[in-house]
């Protein structure tokens, strides 16, 4: 009678561990946090919605992507020109600043300093050849 007792004390502490411990992983699975590279994805999806996007005169949000590794890839046209007639330098010279100083300054942009999200920018011209990309790494933007 006694060696009974043992084996269901053994059994019923056994299924209370393994309970236990399917019951914390289930938990960790309903709250588990979204990775950033899930969040990326929310962000992207959200901005296509709005996309194809006239940015200024010449240049055309076509969409964005979400890559790995915390990176995030804003896709552009420059329109009424091909890419013969581009100074792709001039481009980098002029907009590398200007990405960093937005990224640098821009509430919208918390949550990429947040999480050190590298960024991508890819330049085509209206007809699909590519111009140029502009890569900003966060140490650029960093606070």
């Amino acid at each position: 009678m006694k060696q009974k007792n043992i084996k269901t004390t053994f059994a019923t502490i056994v299924g209370i561990v393994v309970g236990m411990l399917l019951g914390s992983y289930a938990v960790s699975l309903v709250f588990k946090k979204p990775s950033i590279d899930q969040e990326l994805v929310k962000i992207s999806n959200e901005l296509n919605k709005s996309c194809p996007m006239m940015i200024d005169a010449v240049t055309r949000l076509d969409h964005t992507m979400a890559l790995p590794d915390n990176t995030f890839q804003y896709n552009y046209t420059i329109t009424d020109v091909d890419k013969e007639t581009i100074d792709t330098l001039a481009i980098k010279e002029l907009m590398t600043p200007q990405i960093v100083n937005y990224f640098k300054t821009s509430p919208q942009t918390q949550f990429f300093r947040t999480h050190k999200v590298s960024l991508n920018y890819y330049y085509q011209d209206e007809t699909g050849i590519y111009v140029c990309a502009i890569s900003i790494k966060p140490e650029q933007y960093a606070e």
